[in-house]
């Protein structure tokens, strides 16, 4: 694959591969991607390729790879701010930050269209976490990925949250 050839689709296989979704999540997401693991695997080496500073990429190569799916952007003093509807995630819009540098300054998942908040993979943003939850604990952040303890205050259950980009990915009671 070549960079002039990337778009959303790789790029929502390279999203599939960061966020480790659990395999009832990853299949479907594949199957509408009409893709396999070795496609996503080499989707997400490629965008990974064209969009990290480290591997001779800018995060100013998404602008490109998802002109597509851009359905808003404004520009703020110190960054530009460009919204994506994703096929595979269409209640949620990908929001991505850009300054002039080569990196992304925040990229997550943000709500687009109204819908139930579900506390879910794939259905609950990490957003809503602080106002859907009593003792929220950070237990780990790194890159796209962060965690809590939280409790839920209509049940009294302790649950554990996995997000990445925004998104839930594991809920564990």
């Amino acid at each position: 694959m070549t960079s002039g050839a990337l778009g959303v689709t790789e790029f929502q296989l390279y999203l599939l591969k960061t966020m480790q979704p659990i395999r009832s999540l990853l299949d479907p997401a594949l199957a509408a991607l009409n893709c396999d693991e070795d496609k996503m695997l080499a989707g997400a080496e490629a965008v990974s390729k064209s969009i990290m500073p480290g591997k001779g990429g800018s995060a100013h190569a998404l602008k490109t790879i998802l002109n597509d799916t851009l359905i808003e952007k404004s520009h703020g003093r110190e960054s530009d701010t460009f919204l994506y509807l994703l096929p595979l995630w269409k209640e949620f819009a990908f929001r991505l930050e850009l300054d002039d540098l080569p990196f992304m300054r925040r990229v997550e998942f943000i709500r687009y269209t109204a819908s139930e908040e579900e506390i879910a993979p794939w259905k609950f943003l990490e957003l809503d976490v602080e106002e859907r939850f009593d003792e929220v604990r950070e237990i780990d952040s790194w890159g796209t990925y962060n965690s809590y303890t939280v409790r839920d205050p209509g049940s009294g259950d302790q649950l554990f949250l996995r997000f990445s980009w925004g998104l839930l990915q594991e809920v564990t009671r």
